[in-house]
This record gives C-alpha cells, sequence and structure tokens, in this order.
C-alpha cells in the first residue's frame, strides 16, 4: 500500500455504464481509494506492475471481446504474479457452483450484481482496508521494538556466558 489510508483497486469488467457507476460510488464511499478501470482482463494484466491492493474481477469478460479470457483465467494468471493480490467477483450469474468455484480457486468473495452489490462491495473493501492497517501497525510496531529486542537477547547471551564462566 501506498500509504496507511491509501488502498489501490482495480475494477475489471466489460461493461462500461457498471464501470462508471460502481467508480463513482466508491469514490464516493471509499474515501481514500485509488481506483483504476479495465474493459478487459488482458488490459489488467499489463498493469499489475501497478501492484493493486484488490482487483473487482467480473465473472464474464467476453461481452465485448468475444475471444477475452474469463475472469477465472485472469485471476489465476494475476495470482501467478502476485499471490497476495485479493481478488473479488462480480458477477450478472447467480449460480451457487460458480461461486464456489471461484472461492476455492482463490476469490475472497462473489458477489453478484444485484441492488445490494455495490453496499457489498464497499463493505469487503473496507474490510480489507482495516485489515491492511493492522498488519502495518503491527509491523511498525515491530520495526519499533527491534532494539530492544536485540538489546535483551544481547543481555541474555551476556547473562549466559557470565554464568558459565562462574
Amino acid at each position: 500500500m501506498e500509504t496507511q489510508e491509501e488502498l489501490k483497486v482495480f475494477i475489471v469488467d466489460d461493461d462500461p455504464l457498471f464501470c462508471a457507476a460502481m467508480q463513482h460510488y466508491l469514490e464516493r464511499e471509499v474515501p481514500d481509494t485509488r481506483l483504476a478501470v479495465f474493459p478487459t482482463g488482458e488490459a489488467c494484466l499489463h498493469e499489475m506492475h501497478q501492484e493493486p491492493d484488490v482487483v473487482l474481477l467480473d465473472y464474464r469478460l467476453d461481452a465485448e471481446f468475444e475471444y477475452a479470457w474469463d475472469g477465472l483465467q485472469i485471476m489465476k494468471k494475476i495470482h501467478g504474479l502476485d499471490p497476495g493480490i485479493t481478488v473479488v467477483f462480480l458477477s450478472a450469474q447467480e449460480n451457487v457452483e460458480t461461486a464456489m468455484n471461484c472461492v476455492n480457486e482463490g476469490a475472497l468473495d462473489y458477489i453478484v450484481k444485484n441492488e445490494q452489490a455495490f453496499g457489498k462491495v464497499k463493505d469487503v473493501l473496507m474490510g480489507i482496508r482495516d485489515e491492511l492497517i493492522v498488519e502495518e501497525d503491527v509491523e511498525i510496531s515491530t520495526r519499533n521494538n527491534m532494539p530492544q529486542i536485540i538489546g535483551l537477547v544481547i543481555l541474555i547471551v551476556f547473562v549466559i556466558i557470565l554464568l558459565f564462566r562462574l
């Protein structure tokens, strides 16, 4: 993550209206989020060097481009590049088997595009942000305590050496 509060999110969907609506909603409802929108999974893959924290990925990506890879194929490529990137599927398909398959393959969640979808995406992103902030706080705390830990280890070694000399 760039800063403690910033969350970098890629939106990948071949429906430009949906992308625009999701982007507008997230800009308003999830502050300090940097968004990038891609009409194909392949376009998203070309920009993975930007190291997103989350990829919101449409399951079916062949509406505009007949030979485009589907979301599952794109997720596998994303995780091949960086297994730590969180992928959340968005789909109009309400198929439980498809949803379970996506999660079993490594997606964090599968959200059906319905009237609750935007709120669910917001909740998922806020949860991810909270987890990343906690991880960063733990890392900073550990880094700040490192001199004390090293000092304690040196003290223990010194005491052991003194005890063996007695």
